[in-house]
């Protein structure tokens, strides 16, 4: 996990009392500045506090390393990116400001990521449930699985490619934009199927030419466009996807892979 910031608190539940790598590359404007004193790392009660405060004028790179095996995870600061990587654990718990996050490689059981003024990506991951918040920047979800997935922003776009769920039944996709395009690549593996609404205010519902095994169905009233893109036998498939996707004042575009 590598976490780019001024002042960081994080928070780690680990099954036993493993010791914390930190790497620093910082660059501070007074050069005689003690870093150490500002750097607190402490194990408690099964969890591991890792917390910074640092002075005025302070910017670099922190290189987190944490035990493998990992309860819930919590992670805060501001001003900041946060990438976090190969990670696996119960819950995850990242929130930032002005910064991007990005989350590659981990499974967790929860995840709930937020962030404003800036991008979420989500790659090579899976959450049983997970909650992504923005605004002013875009979401990116790929080659990743979910079982209920929240996501909303304003003023940006959000991106769903070469997704599925984790386990058969009904999975539950929201996709929730203003002022942003949604863009819903249909992954080429038909293992699960599709049911999917999308609905836009000024703008259009572009769908080009599916595979013949997706029934279409188009509404377009005042002001309002509407579609609906549902698998051939639906019911059928052991896997099913159900995504609502919303956005007002621009497009919404379903495509195969």
């Amino acid at each position: 996990m590598i976490l780019k910031t001024q002042n960081l608190a994080v928070l780690a539940s680990s099954t036993s009392n493993s010791e914390v790598s930190i790497n620093m590359k910082l660059n501070l404007f007074f050069e005689n500045t003690d870093i150490d004193k500002y750097i607190s790392v402490k194990y408690e009660d099964g969890a591991i506090y890792v917390t910074t405060d640092f002075p005025v004028k302070t910017w670099g790179t922190l290189e987190i390393q944490l035990p493998k095996n990992i309860g819930n995870f919590e992670v805060e600061t501001s001003n900041s990116k946060c990438i976090l990587e190969d990670l696996k654990g119960i819950a995850l718990n990242c929130s930032t400001s002005n910064g991007k996050i990005e989350i590659k490689g981990c499974t967790w059981q929860n995840m709930d990521a937020r962030t404003n003024n800036s991008k979420i990506l989500i790659s090579n991951s899976q959450s049983s449930y997970a909650s992504i918040d923005t605004s002013n920047g875009g979401i990116e979800l790929d080659n990743s699985a979910f079982d209920k997935l929240k996501s909303n922003t304003s003023n940006g776009s959000i991106y769903l490619n070469r997704f599925d769920s984790i386990n058969d039944g009904e999975a539950e996709y929201m996709l929730q934009t203003s002022n942003g395009k949604i863009k819903i690549t249909l992954p080429k593996n038909n293992s699960s199927g599709y049911s999917i609404n999308a609905r836009t205010s000024l703008g259009n519902i572009n769908i080009p030419e599916l595979e013949p095994n997706y029934i279409i169905n188009r509404k377009n009233g005042n002001m309002r466009a509407e579609a609906s893109v549902i698998s051939s036998n639906f019911e059928t498939f052991a896997k099913k996807i159900l995504i609502e996707a919303v956005t007002s004042n621009s497009s919404i575009n379903i495509a195969n892979d």
